[in-house]
């Protein structure tokens, strides 16, 4: 967040885009568990995590998108990915094949392990 005031202070302007996975397994079987939707379970995750921020004075963000807005455009971007070959199925998931990707690992320093 401080590179963000460095930049605004420099006369920048700077969009900061924070996103929300606000559906994923482990957010079904916490609902699944509590018995409530995965949508009021995820509002309230959501909530708690902004109100905790704003206890350290945390800027918010510009935007802050949440996955289940965008769920259509996620899925044309795994097919292309798929048709592609950059992408594979393996039972009910889907998977980048890192392999393919020319630089993997650049900026993170991971290896492959082959």
């Amino acid at each position: 967040m401080l590179f963000l005031g460095i930049l605004s202070s420099l006369g920048y302007e700077v969009t900061y885009v924070r996103n929300f996975t606000d559906i994923d397994d482990k957010i079904i079987n916490r609902a699944n568990e509590l018995g409530i939707d995965t949508k009021a379970l995820s509002q309230n995750i959501l909530k708690n995590f902004t109100r905790i921020w704003m206890l350290f004075n945390v800027e918010r963000a510009t935007m802050e998108p949440r996955a289940t807005e965008h769920i259509d455009g996620i899925i044309k971007v795994i097919k292309i990915l798929m048709d592609k070959g950059l992408a594979y199925a393996a039972g009910s998931d889907i998977f980048f094949r890192v392999d393919r990707l020319k630089g993997y690992g650049k900026l993170s320093g991971r290896k492959l392990k082959i």
